[in-house]
């Protein structure tokens, strides 16, 4: 799979002949436990790749940085002919937009940015805004 450290969640459009897929973390980092600093070692995912279908081959992986920290659920629309899709970015708290231009070419942006506030207990530098 390349360059795919892990993976969580999928969704494919066969009449487009893609599949898209989001990244989590390895078990032995979420197990013990969340730790946010792991998040800044790069021990969490920030990528949504999209794969050949039916050669079942990555094609092209969109890095979302801190808009897309724990790229979890992904989703096409449900209309077979489309090639929107979306992903909630779980620690970012962001939604993520993706489709195929005029041009053939994926693009995608975040389309929903939930803002963070302080953390009551000091414990952690802000509440996240998860989804």
């Amino acid at each position: 799979m390349g360059d795919i450290p892990f993976g969580y969640d999928f969704w494919y459009q066969p009449r487009h002949n893609v599949m898209a897929s989001s990244e989590w973390a390895a078990p032995n980092t979420f197990m013990p436990g969340f730790d946010l600093e792991e998040v800044g070692h790069l021990k969490y995912g920030r990528r949504i790749h999209l794969w050949d279908f039916e050669k079942k081959e990555p094609k092209q992986t969109f890095y979302l940085g801190e808009d897309g920290l724990i790229p979890l659920e992904v989703r096409f629309h449900h209309d077979p002919d489309s090639t929107h899709g979306f992903c909630g970015a779980a620690l970012s708290a962001n939604i993520i937009h993706w489709w195929k231009d005029e041009a053939g070419e994926w693009q995608w942006e975040k389309i929903i940015d939930v803002d963070n506030e302080p953390h009551p207990t000091g414990r952690y530098p802000f509440r996240a805004s998860y989804l």
